[in-house]
């Protein structure tokens, strides 16, 4: 009895919440320039584009009429629009495409290197496009395909190359949004590795200032992850900042998570890197007296 009663509360949270979404869906509509009204008038009856229309409204600077004013984004929905109508095209098929054509817009927009202190992989904090599960599965496995080709080139010490890869991978993540928390958790996951990828890449072109940004934007997303901070331990040393070095080894020690020699390791690399910088000053410094 109590579990019926428990289906019945949700399925009342669930209508309310499609009902709320239904409701702000059309006042952001509304709310729109005439332009942008008129654009999206014709595809919003059929359930697929108004699905993907709604997603203009996920935009966190709440530009829905920038996506509804963009000629290309029209062109899409013209076409599916027509595919439909044809029959040439499911309703299923049809959304797979247009959300295959968002993601590689964003890929066109976001790739690159990431010089300038701009974050890597383009689209971070810009508009995001809600993707369905079974449509999410096929983002993330290009994702994680780049990733892998990303690993390869890192191995072969082809450095340049790996940036461009993962960063390319990253913006895949950078624009999708996931519908439901268990969805988002696993781009966060994968978001979190391509930027622990790129953090290496920097690393071993001694970068490390753009290694410790890349890689606290990761800590970020998932706070205190063991190997995340080792590894933004040793961008430390190489940045010579060696208390924030030991800073986040504690941090790592304190878990007794990671094998106690790796930790050792780490601390041995702190020590050894502190004594050569301090020999090193000395060394400057008798030289400029001497004179």
């Amino acid at each position: 009895m109590l579990a019926k009663q428990q289906r019945q509360e949700i399925r009342q949270m669930e209508r309310g919440a499609e009902e709320s979404g239904a409701r702000e869906f059309r006042e952001r509509v509304l709310a729109s320039g005439a332009e942008a009204q008129r654009n999206v008038a014709p595809y919003l009856e059929i359930p697929v584009l108004r699905r993907i229309i709604k997603t203009f409204t996920n935009d966190t600077r709440g530009d829905f009429e920038k996506w509804a004013c963009n000629p290309l984004v029209l062109e899409m929905l013209k076409r599916a629009k027509s595919a439909l109508d044809e029959g040439r095209l499911t309703e299923q098929e049809a959304e797979t495409v247009m959300i295959g054509s968002l993601l590689d817009g964003g890929k066109a927009s976001g790739s690159g290197n990431s010089s300038g202190g701009s974050k890597p992989g383009g689209n971070s904090g810009g508009k995001k496009v809600r993707v369905e599960t079974n449509n999410l599965v096929s983002a993330l496995n290009e994702h994680v395909q780049l990733r892998m080709r990303g690993n390869s080139l890192y191995e072969q010490r082809r450095f340049p190359e790996s940036l461009r890869t993962y960063t390319e991978a990253l913006s895949i993540v950078n624009l999708v949004q996931g519908t439901n928390s268990g969805d988002q958790r696993e781009i966060d996951k994968n978001k979190t590795a391509t930027l622990m990828n790129i953090g290496a890449v920097h690393m071993a072109v001694h970068d490390f200032g753009a290694a410790i940004g890349t890689l606290t934007e990761a800590n970020e997303l998932m706070p205190n992850h063991p190997k995340l901070l080792i590894r933004r331990a040793r961008a430390f040393i190489g940045r010579g900042e060696f208390q924030k070095a030991r800073a986040d080894v504690d941090l790592v020690e304190s878990f007794e998570y990671l094998d106690p020699r790796e930790i050792s390791a780490v601390q041995n690399e702190i020590n050894k890197a502190e004594h050569a910088a301090f020999r090193a000053e000395r060394a400057i410094a008798k030289a400029a007296f001497s004179g």
